[in-house]
């Protein structure tokens, strides 16, 4: 009897903390609430803070080159992201867009047709633009051969239904450059920048009713053209297939009689 009496305050003991001890694993477990401040690490004293190393020091200093400011144990992850995340924002201000341009990029004296991008209605109207570059001739270079896949892209999306423009031979840049770009509608540009000055042309092309209608005409001759070269291709197996069970019906034929002269 002497030894049930301690084993009986033990259980008793551990009865009354258990309830506790869940308590306290609930809230432990818990999201902090929104009021609720983030756990942070603690922090070492400079003086004791182990010096970094070569391939450290390079990380760090370019990361705070990024980010515009000095980077220590207390900056956020989420700063970090933000700053990276801007930068990246303007970096994408220099690529020149068919549909939306970047206004951020365009100058006071931007005319209308070059922020209005592309404009469909009864005539197509869509403004095309080249890289930026310090000489306004390579400008005229790059506009020249970006504007077929331009081109390209813009008739694929809203004017092809049934096939695409790099089936359609009569779709050329000597075409386009006679029948859709507007004459003497040249935007330059001019962007000052810290490394210099940088050139950007724009040039305005017109589709009108009547030459939607053109190339519609040209899709609906490349279909029929397609269809009847499969048409043609399936007439000439079943020709070749009656040709040869012809001739194999006459080979049979000519060796039956064979067998009955004999």
């Amino acid at each position: 009897m002497s030894h049930k009496k301690p084993i009986g305050n033990t259980v008793r003991s551990w009865l009354a903390i258990a309830p506790m001890v869940f308590i306290a694993q609930i809230s432990f477990c818990q999201e902090p609430s929104e009021g609720d401040q983030p756990i942070r690490p603690p922090q070492l004293p400079s003086e004791f803070a182990e010096p970094l190393n070569d391939e450290q020091d390079t990380i760090k200093t370019v990361s705070e080159s990024i980010v515009g400011a000095e980077i220590d144990g207390n900056t956020s992850l989420e700063s970090i992201s933000e700053a990276v995340v801007d930068l990246a924002g303007e970096a994408n201000t220099d690529l020149p867009s068919l549909e939306a341009p970047s206004t951020k990029i365009l100058n006071e004296n931007t005319p209308e047709w070059v922020k209005n991008g592309l404009v469909l209605g009864e005539d197509h109207r869509l403004a095309i633009s080249s890289s930026l570059f310090p000489d306004r001739e390579q400008c005229a270079e790059d506009l020249k051969s970006r504007l077929m896949n331009e081109v390209r892209s813009y008739l694929d999306k809203h004017v092809l239904e049934l096939t695409n423009s790099a089936q359609l031979p009569e779709l050329t840049q000597e075409y386009v450059e006679s029948h859709w770009v507007v004459a003497n509608r040249v935007f330059d540009n001019v962007q000052d920048r810290a490394s210099g000055t940088y050139h950007q042309l724009w040039m305005e092309l017109r589709i009108s009713s009547e030459q939607l209608e053109v190339v519609r005409g040209w899709e609906k001759s490349q279909i029929r053209e397609t269809r009847t070269k499969q048409v043609g291709v399936l007439g000439g197996l079943g020709i070749a297939a009656i040709t040869v069970f012809s001739g194999l019906i006459g080979v049979l034929a000519r060796r039956e009689k064979a067998k009955l002269k004999k």
